[in-house]
Formats: structure tokens, C-alpha cells, sequence
């Protein structure tokens, strides 16, 4: 099945207006006739959107919504790719396989023993056709976002910017659409508290733990259970430790067989 992006502002009422390059792919190269579904993922909200094709203009195509599917296909993690430029044309198929596995960003870096060098004028177009690869690839892979491809940098250029995307992060949260650990862990009188979900029972899902939505400032809201006594240092549940995103049984150790713990 066909899958695009679209804008927000081609979206009026249960009806997609689709025009550019993409109006002679879909009438001349995949020939696809009225009736006919495609999918479409708009403004990168995490959901496909299906349309059933209703007519053609020269310079357009009209769709009318038939159903949303709200499954999540981006991963749960924020990827960024820092890629040293390689020599050749292997930037292409690594960026394309780097999409398709679900990166969000790549970022091409400058290396010092480099044998790629790329002045402004040149970097400019290889990240415009890289950009363009980037979409192709997320079409064919359903993505519902277009990763994105930044113009090369130096290597110090790129520890700052990675030190940008991680400031004020805790590692252990595992960030899930911009969620940090305050989303998964609340204070409640005093106690570390958690939602009851599916990762201390060996579901693995991370997700099903969750900051309750009643308690914007960390503070009040109701939790399933204990995880520690903040007041005394103790921890309640597990004897010291506990159990956090990403852990996948009832033993409450990490991925790396490490035990966690928050008290103190």
C-alpha cells in the first residue's frame, strides 16, 4: 500500500487534498484508480491515517478519510545516528537503512581522519539529496514521522549538539516522546510511587508506566504501589530495589543485570 505525508493545513474535514510531485506518482506511476486506499501520516502525530481515493484534477488528488489506526510504529526511544562521512556514494544506503530502522535524526560528521571533505556549496546538496533519500525511505517503511537529515558537522560541533539533546535527561527513562523520568516515577507524601503496569510482570513495556496525569507538578496523585519511603531513605517494595522502564521480569534488574536503586 502506498504511504505519504502530509501537512496538517491539506487536511479539511474528513477530506485530503494531495497535489506536487506526488499527484503523477499516484495517477502515473502506481496508476491507482478512485475507490482505491492509500495511507497517510499528517503532521507526524504517531497515527496512520487510511483515505479512499475520490477523483483526480490535473494538478491534484482528493481523498476522503475512511479510518484512523492509532498503533504507535515509532519507537520508543529517540534515535540520533552520528555518522562519519564515508567515502563514495555509502552515506546513501546508510542513511536509508538508518531510517528504516527507526532513527529520528542523522547527523553526518566531519571526522578528523575523514577522507570525504565537503565545502558549503557541496555539503548543501548531499543534504538535500540525503533528506530526500530520508523521505523515500520513511514512505516505504510506513514511518509516521520523516527523519531528519542535518548538514554535516565537525566533531566538536557534534559533542555540543548531543549534549544538547540529552541536557536534563535522566538515562534510566528511556525518553518516549519526549517523556522523561518524572513521567514514569511521582513523590506522593513523601514516597516514591509507580502505576502498576506490564514491566515488572515481564511484559517489558516501559510505556505502562506512567506519570499521573493529576499531578502536573510531581506532587498528590494516587500510585499502585510503594517503591520507596522518602522520608526515611527506605525502600519499601523489593528490599532496595526497584523496578524501572526497560526491566523485563519480577528479578528487577536492568538490562544489564544490574541492580537499581532509588532510595536516599
Amino acid at each position: 500500500m502506498l504511504h505519504l505525508f502530509a501537512d496538517p493545513s491539506d487536511v479539511q474535514d474528513e477530506f485530503l487534498t494531495i497535489t506536487g510531485p506526488e499527484v503523477n506518482h499516484i495517477r502515473n506511476v502506481m496508476r491507482l484508480k478512485p475507490g482505491e486506499e492509500i495511507s497517510v501520516s499528517i503532521g507526524g502525530d504517531g497515527k496512520e491515517y487510511r483515505y479512499g481515493i475520490e477523483s483526480y484534477t490535473e494538478d491534484s488528488v482528493l481523498c476522503r478519510l475512511r479510518f484512523v489506526k492509532d498503533k504507535e510504529v515509532e519507537l520508543p526511544v529517540k534515535v540520533l545516528l552520528f555518522q562519519g562521512l564515508p567515502k563514495a556514494d555509502k552515506m546513501d544506503l546508510i542513511v536509508q537503512k538508518a531510517v528504516e530502522l527507526g532513527a529520528a535524526e542523522i547527523i553526518p560528521v566531519s571526522m578528523e581522519r575523514c577522507v570525504v571533505k565537503l565545502d558549503a556549496g557541496k555539503a548543501a546538496k548531499k543534504t538535500a539529496r540525503w533528506q530526500t533519500i530520508a523521505e523515500s525511505a520513511a514512505s516505504q517503511s510506513r514511518r509516521s514521522i520523516i527523519p531528519r537529515v542535518l548538514a554535516p558537522m565537525s566533531m566538536k560541533e557534534a559533542v555540543e549538539y548531543a549534549k544538547e539533546q540529552t541536557e536534563g535527561r535522566e538515562a534510566v527513562s528511556g525518553e518516549s516522546e519526549g517523556r522523561t523520568v518524572r513521567q514514569y516515577f511521582h513523590r506522593t507524601g513523601g514516597r516514591l510511587c509507580a502505576r502498576r503496569g506490564g514491566a515488572c510482570e515481564g511484559s517489558g513495556d516501559p510505556a505502562d508506566f506512567s506519570w499521573p496525569e493529576d499531578s502536573s507538578d510531581g506532587d498528590g496523585g494516587t500510585c499502585d504501589f510503594v517503591l520507596a519511603d522518602l522520608h526515611s531513605g527506605n525502600t519499601v517494595k523489593g528490599g532496595g530495589e526497584v523496578c524501572l522502564p526497560g526491566t523485563r521480569s519480577k528479578t528487577e534488574e536492568g538490562r544489564n543485570g544490574k541492580k537499581r536503586n532509588l532510595s536516599g
